[in-house]
């Protein structure tokens, strides 16, 4: 296993470095080297590295690391391969936020449609939507017993916002949904230093409770008789997944966007790759495989097409939507077998 995480955080740093050296124009080595390690705050090249590249590999990086995360505490929880972090209604939350600030915006002084454009606006926007599905998630897993009852209830919540939004679009003036619409296609280029820290708080709480939590978490994959025998209270556990579920993959959704598939494809990478369904293991390998990833995408997303970025979600989808297929013909052959 050790050999594994080995492997994993060398290709971290290998993919970290080439999505550093590609972008709208090629560094060298030598460039890379000097922007790194030598002090030439006037120099172009250092101003490239620490003040755009760097700071969107941190995004990249959080970003699947916290979603891989999100995306295996909701598989646990609902005890289904096809659960991602978004099956709360988090990113319908997220994007009502949004479509809704910026349909605000239509009727607001130009100054003040101005500030809410900004991506601060906008992430406080993403914050809020997202921040409500979650108090109302967590005021329904405390009165419902069952998990199927949390799921139902976090499509219809979903499905809800959803039209909402749609409403929001429909009266929304062109230049204002191509905003949501460029915001929904996924980026990790928007983000900030204090919106990086804000992240990086989110994720590696949510991490560092999923750990804490990974032997109940083990547990409670035997069923929910086996769990409430050995004294799990299975409404609070699963309260606090929701919370820190909520806490990562919405905070990641307002400053980035919905990104797509990599919370629902990489904890199926992470059981086939370690072959086991240890939590204290499959946390921190989800978390290296999402953030290598994501780090992949935005390479990627960078040099298919030169000139031009490529939306994330695309990239995304293309990598994640085959692991998915996979699940699906995997689970169907398995029933078929029984």
């Amino acid at each position: 296993m050790k050999k594994h995480f080995c492997i994993l955080i060398f290709l971290l740093l290998l993919v970290s470095v080439l999505d550093i050296l590609f972008g709208s124009s090629r560094l060298t080595w030598q460039e890379l080297k000097e922007g790194l390690f030598l002090n030439q705050s006037d120099s172009a090249v250092n101003f490239v590295i620490w003040k755009y590249r760097i700071p969107k590999l941190i995004t990249a990086m959080l970003a699947g690391a916290g979603l891989a995360v999100s995306g295996l505490l909701m598989q646990t929880l609902f005890r289904n391969p096809l659960a991602g972090p978004y099956v709360l209604g988090i990113s319908s939350g997220a994007a009502f936020g949004v479509s809704f600030v910026m349909l605000g915006t239509s009727f607001l002084p130009q100054y003040v449609a101005n500030f809410l454009r900004h991506d601060v606006g906008i992430s406080m926007a993403a914050l809020s939507g997202t921040f409500f599905v979650m108090l109302l998630m967590i005021w329904v897993a405390g009165r419902v017993g069952g998990n199927f009852t949390i799921l139902i209830m976090g499509l219809i919540i979903g499905q809800i916002l959803g039209a909402l939004q749609g409403l929001t679009n429909f009266l929304a003036n062109p230049e204002t949904l191509k905003e949501f619409v460029l915001w929904g296609l996924g980026s990790f280029t928007q983000t900030n230093n204090f919106q990086n820290l804000i992240m990086l708080f989110a994720v590696f709480l949510s991490l560092f409770v999923a750990i804490v939590y990974s032997g109940k978490l083990n547990t409670y994959l035997l069923g929910d008789l086996y769990a409430k025998s050995l004294g799990i209270d299975l409404r609070s556990f699963r309260r606090v997944v929701i919370i820190i579920t909520c806490i990562a993959a919405g905070i990641i959704t307002a400053f980035c966007g919905p990104i797509a598939f990599v919370g629902l494809a990489v904890p199926h990478l992470a059981r086939h790759l370690f072959k086991t369904y240890k939590h204290s293991m499959l946390l921190p390998a989800s978390a290296l495989l999402g953030a290598i990833l994501t780090v992949v995408c935005d390479l990627i997303s960078h040099v298919f097409i030169e000139g031009y970025i490529i939306p994330i979600n695309v990239i995304s989808a293309i990598f994640g939507g085959p692991v998915v297929v996979w699940v699906i013909v995997k689970q169907r052959a398995k029933m078929y077998e029984g």
